[in-house]
Order: C-alpha cells, then sequence, then structure tokens
C-alpha cells in the first residue's frame, strides 16, 4: 500500500469529517460548539499533518535516522498541542465538550479509513 495515497485519502477524509461536524452542529447547536468542534478539529489536523512530516522526513532513505531528534519533536509538539489547548480553554473561547468532539476527527478518520478499506478488500475478493 503506498503510503502517499493513503495519507492523502485521509487528508480529504479528515477534512469531509470535520466540516460535515461543523455544518450538522451549526444546524442544532449553539456556534459556540461549533466554533469549539472547528478548532479542535484544526488543531489536531494541524498537529498530525506535523506528526507524518517528522517522520517521513525521519526515515528518508539517504538521512541517518536520529531517534533522539524525533522523540524530541514528538514531545515539543505534544507540548505545543496542550499550550494551545490550554489557552483556548482558559479564555473561554471553547467549549470543552466541542473541542474534544473536534479532537476526535483523526480517530474517526482513521476508522472510516480502515472500514472502507476492508469493504474494498471484501468486495474485490467477492468478485
Amino acid at each position: 500500500m503506498d503510503w502517499e495515497r493513503v495519507y492523502n485519502e485521509i487528508q480529504i477524509i479528515f477534512w469531509i469529517i470535520l466540516l460535515s461536524m461543523v455544518s450538522l452542529s451549526l444546524l442544532f447547536i449553539d456556534p459556540v460548539i461549533s466554533l469549539s468542534i472547528l478548532l479542535g478539529g484544526f488543531v489536531i489536523i494541524v498537529n498530525f499533518s506535523c506528526l507524518q512530516h517528522t517522520i517521513k522526513k525521519a526515515f528518508l532513505k539517504d538521512k541517518e535516522i536520529k531517534r533522539g531528534s524525533i522523540v524530541i519533536k514528538y514531545y515539543l509538539r505534544l507540548l505545543g498541542l496542550g499550550v494551545v489547548i490550554y489557552y483556548l480553554l482558559s479564555q473561554g473561547w471553547v467549549n470543552v465538550i466541542g473541542l474534544a468532539i473536534g479532537l476526535s476527527v483523526i480517530v474517526i478518520s482513521i476508522l472510516a479509513l480502515g472500514i472502507s478499506l476492508v469493504l474494498k478488500n471484501f468486495i474485490s475478493e467477492a468478485h
């Protein structure tokens, strides 16, 4: 399986799920929760993209893998994520539940991709 193809596919799924969640919340729930979902989704998508970039860069064929730098970048990214979430919550800009829903966009997207790949495999084997 080609990682670039899968990564591009999952990026599309991220945005589709995030926009669907925000649209539905705008129709049925308070706009503050919709903003919280949007900000949570945006923060986690940026975080995931930075992780992917770090890992991809670390495993280039012509580059020596430095585990220490990967670990340091991982913890710095995690610290940055914590600071951003703390700032959003401390300023009162977001609702905690909405933020948690937005942060779950990655998990939902990965599950959706996994289910679609299993279904594609199942259907192709059935024919």
